[in-house]
């Protein structure tokens, strides 16, 4: 069967791995769609949704030989790995999930549900054991999150809700705590170096606004970034 994935790394860049410890493990969550294979002659087959799945895969002990820890649904490698089960999208890429600086918690939106569950996932890390520990309701069909530097906040891109929700990090406590409008089809959310600034692409409009992190808000300053085509996906720099 082929599938799309995409996959996040939990460091991304050396800056990032030295602020851990020598001893801790490196991390990347790799996320698989298993709605659609193709047959023989080339016809696209879809399968029923709800098989999506997420992996937690050790990198650091040896980057040659990647090591999966664990698994969101029943094991297809190993019986040893377990997790629970998730839905990531009914058709397309999985491309909503992040992990924390801290390799702690994962954070993987429910997007595109047939029902009417948007909400995002909390799965919390422990070594090999992966635990889903909480959903956060998003309302709206989630596009893009991002984590912030530090780990404390997060943001989800609603697509085609147009908004941006903002959420706190405390711990192993997500909390949703304001959203603002943006514009047509949000797709893709940076946040600055220090946190305080949020850029989000607008797909329909051609432009990205730049919203302000304000304590446990965030605030449209109403500076936008004119753009001569279509902000599909954006990604700052790895840290």
């Amino acid at each position: 069967m082929f599938h799309c994935t995409l996959m996040t790394s939990a460091l991304g860049a050396a800056a990032a791995a030295a602020s851990l410890p020598a001893s801790a493990v490196e991390l990347m969550l790799i996320a698989d769609d298993e709605k659609i294979t193709w047959d023989e002659a080339g016809k696209a087959v879809f399968m029923p949704p709800g098989k999506d799945h997420v992996l937690v895969v050790d990198i650091g002990t040896d980057p040659l030989a990647p090591q999966v820890l664990a698994m969101s649904i029943r094991a297809l490698i190993e019986p040893a790995i377990r997790g629970p089960p998730l839905i990531n999208t009914i058709f397309g890429p999985p491309i909503n999930l992040a992990i924390t600086p801290n390799q702690q918690l994962a954070l993987v939106a429910k997007s595109m549900d047939q029902v009417t569950d948007n909400s995002i996932s909390v799965l919390k890390i422990a070594g090999k054991s992966v635990k889903l520990i909480d959903t956060v309701p998003m309302g709206e069909q989630v596009a893009h999150v991002a984590i912030a530097p530090g780990g404390k906040r997060a943001v989800a891109a609603k697509c085609p809700g147009h908004k941006v929700a903002l959420l706190d990090i405390d711990g192993k406590k997500v909390t949703r705590t304001n959203e603002v409008e943006v514009r047509g089809l949000p797709e893709g959310a940076v946040f600055s170096e220090d946190g305080k600034y949020l850029y989000v692409g607008n797909f329909l409009d051609g432009d990205v606004s730049i919203l302000s992190v304000d304590g446990d808000k965030l605030v449209d300053t109403g500076k936008r970034m004119a753009r001569p085509g279509h902000p599909a996906a954006m990604r700052g720099r790895a840290r």
